[in-house]
């Protein structure tokens, strides 16, 4: 029984590896998949975990609480945190990102598309400003797909992380720090600019590692 429970933990360890895995090539202007590894984030520190998961991917080794304490806005370690203050404690480290936004319209959303694939396209993963609309009592991240204009829903900020996406399905890859592993979704279009829209607006922080600049902003509007 002890050798039947090792290999069941062995092939479910497995699978979570193949699921991590790109399923073709790399090609500009149609498919890029990042390997990430996956972190499960504390409570309110979705958007310092993703850049803890960017910059690991640089090859950092800072943790969301040490992002959290270098943001300037924190009010305590269990708070919620702003691009702008991000950007500040990863500058504190030697790092350039650019912090980008749109008009939630249809050349906005295209442009913004535009630009996070050539970021991706340039192997530099990008953070996605979102906002969930869940029920009262629900988790952060529910799979009902609650409309945001339902009534008595709850809206909820959030950020995920764009490692990925395929213009033939017309999906984004996003890792989300809320979900446990590998938490890694597949997003149509049409549903990211459904979460993505924040006020009319489409906010997004563009990564880069040491010694580089960002992409992507180029496209902005």
């Amino acid at each position: 029984m002890r050798i039947s429970l090792l290999s069941v933990v062995w092939i479910g360890s497995l699978i979570g590896v193949i699921h991590a895995q790109p399923m073709r090539p790399p090609q500009r202007g149609n498919y890029a998949y990042l390997k990430i590894a996956h972190e499960y984030q504390s409570l309110d520190l979705c958007l310092p975990t993703c850049v803890a998961m960017a910059l690991r991917y640089y090859g950092g080794d800072e943790s969301q609480w040490t992002i959290k304490t270098l943001a300037k806005d924190h009010r305590d370690i269990f708070s919620s945190t702003t691009f702008q203050a991000v950007q500040q404690a990863v500058q504190s480290l030697g790092y350039t990102w650019d912090r980008w936004r749109w008009v939630d319209d249809s050349m906005g959303f295209a442009n913004a598309i535009r630009a996070v694939e050539q970021s991706l396209d340039d192997r530099k993963p990008v953070i996605l400003g979102v906002v969930h609309s869940v029920l009262p009592g629900e988790p952060l991240w529910t799979h009902s797909r609650v409309s945001r204009h339902q009534s008595h829903v709850v809206r909820r900020a959030h950020a995920l992380l764009a490692f990925g996406y395929d213009s033939r399905s017309q999906e984004l890859f996003l890792l989300d720090p809320a979900e446990q592993f590998p938490g890694k979704r597949h997003m149509p279009f049409k549903e990211l600019r459904e979460i993505w829209d924040r006020n009319g607006q489409l906010y997004a922080m563009f990564t880069a590692p040491k010694g580089e600049l960002p992409d992507g902003h180029h496209c902005s509007k």
